[in-house]
């Protein structure tokens, strides 16, 4: 499950209780893209932080999401 795959609300939720992501603009960001699917400019803007600070943590989500599989068992 990584790439563009998208991910239920609940899924996210979970990630972002293990990576402690307590700000609730990242979490409005990261949920529009992994959940609704936005490009995340859109996201960006709409959660009203820089672009490039949403692909950083979209891309920590999407490599834990990878690992947890492996650890799981799933890869």
């Amino acid at each position: 499950m990584t790439g563009g795959c998208k991910l239920t609300q609940s899924q996210l939720d979970a990630l972002v209780a293990i990576t402690s992501t307590r700000s609730p603009r990242m979490q409005q960001a990261l949920a529009a893209v992994m959940v609704d699917g936005q490009t995340h400019q859109q996201a960006a803007d709409a959660a009203q932080i820089p672009r490039p600070n949403v692909t950083r943590q979209v891309q920590r989500m999407r490599r834990l999401l990878e690992l947890c599989g492996k650890a799981a068992g799933c890869d």
